[in-house]
This record gives C-alpha cells, sequence and structure tokens, in this order.
C-alpha cells in the first residue's frame, strides 16, 4: 500500500466468499492490524457496495465491492514537562 493512500477498494472473490469482513481487510490490508481495521469498521470508514458497514463481524459475499477510507493517522508528540518532585529519599552517593 502507498503511505500516500487512504482510500482502497476491494472486490470480493468467489474464495473469500462467507469471510468476516474485518478478517478479509486484515489480509488484504497487511500493513495495519486487524484491530485497527476493526476499528475502522466501527467508525463508519468501511463500506460494502456504498453502504457503510459498522459491525466487524459481517461477512462478505462474492462480488461486493468493499471501500476503505483510511483515516490520517494522528502525530503523537512526546514533550517533557517541568514538573516538581518531591524526594522523599535519597542515597549518598
Amino acid at each position: 500500500m502507498n503511505k500516500d493512500q487512504t482510500f482502497l477498494q476491494f472486490h470480493v472473490d468467489d474464495a473469500h466468499h462467507g469471510t468476516r469482513l474485518d478478517k478479509y481487510l486484515a489480509a488484504m490490508i497487511q500493513d495495519h492490524s486487524r484491530s485497527t481495521i476493526q476499528s475502522w469498521i466501527k467508525n463508519a470508514h468501511v463500506c460494502i457496495d456504498d453502504e457503510i458497514c459498522h459491525k466487524p463481524k459481517t461477512t462478505v459475499c462474492c462480488e461486493d465491492t468493499i471501500s476503505v477510507d483510511i483515516p490520517k493517522q494522528k502525530v503523537l508528540v512526546n514533550a517533557p514537562e517541568n514538573i516538581s518532585l518531591h524526594i522523599v529519599h535519597e542515597d549518598d552517593d
């Protein structure tokens, strides 16, 4: 998957008929964990045949078109904080 790409589309084949949606997408999108994909589904980022799907356990059918709008990842910054500490005990060395 291209790191700049935020939208993916898949067409389910016979081999994946009856597979759970989250399991199918985890096999197709190997850059992300299944739990991440489940959160996308629960947060309305996945459609089956242009209908939003909210349940990861939904089974896919042959010739379904699955669209995934991958949300941009939030950049977390760990910044130092100046906090006062009360030292209870300190060794001599």
